[in-house]
């Protein structure tokens, strides 16, 4: 029997490697197997559960637990999340503060609604089957070198780290092909211009700002699901299908 999606086994197995007492959920919903239930606006607990309520039921459940198996309660109680997880301990710690004694934060997806909807836009800038598409390897071998060459040193040592990201004022035309060049291992005046887009603030209509630029520096990375790619985010897609909007 397979396990239940959307628990970060790796976690508890950490957790329980170093001795702790752990719990872990799935914030009431099968992850990106089932996204549906709190996409859609007639399910509001399962909406409540993801923004902020499951992780404080699960604390208290598993700290429940524990003093029942332990016979006392426990002495010290910690979280670690990343991503969404991260998002979520921000969360518990502005809503619940005495849920954990010490929160472990990691690259924290605040403003839920204004990320995804920030994947939705961007991504067409530089999608497959346009001509504004950015393929992996000028991506790997060409856009993120020129980053680093012109702004690893910004912090005063050359360590392949941009320390302040903010601080990159990278300019796309740099790697711009010259008269006569493949684009292999240089950009089309196309692609330029949709990376140009890419690297300015999302803003709505009225021109706010819907989601601030993303920081040059980690456009190797693409191992993931990204508006890098091309690609929308899986749950923004979904709601897009769902509901015609982001």
């Amino acid at each position: 029997m397979l396990p239940p999606p959307g628990i970060d086994y790796s976690h508890l197995d950490q957790g329980s490697f170093l001795h702790f007492a752990t719990i872990g959920t799935n914030n009431g919903h099968d992850g990106l197997l089932d996204p549906n239930p709190f996409l859609l606006p007639d399910r509001i607990e399962s909406v409540t559960d993801f923004s902020y309520r499951s992780v404080h039921v699960a604390v208290g459940i598993g700290k429940q637990i524990a003093s029942s198996y332990y016979g006392v309660a426990p002495h010290r109680s910690y979280y670690n999340g990343c991503s969404a997880g991260g998002r979520e301990g921000i969360s518990v710690a502005s809503r619940y503060p005495e849920d954990f004694d010490g929160i472990a934060v990691g690259a924290p997806a605040l403003d839920w609604s204004h990320f995804l909807g920030a994947y939705g836009i961007l991504a067409p800038y530089i999608a497959a089957n346009t001509s504004r598409e950015i393929p992996m390897s000028l991506w790997q071998n060409t856009i993120t070198p020129a980053i680093l060459s012109q702004c690893d040193g910004l912090d005063g040592k050359m360590d392949g780290i941009i320390s302040d990201p903010s601080l990159c004022q990278w300019n796309p035309e740099t790697v711009l092909c010259r008269p006569g060049g493949n684009g292999t291992s240089c950009l089309t005046r196309d692609q330029v211009d949709g990376l140009r887009k890419f690297y300015q603030p999302v803003r709505g209509a009225n021109g706010t700002i819907i989601f601030p630029t993303f920081e040059r520096g980690a456009e190797a990375d693409l191992t993931f699901v990204s508006p890098m790619n091309g690609n929308i985010n899986p749950l923004a897609a979904v709601r897009q299908s769902l509901l015609g909007e982001f």
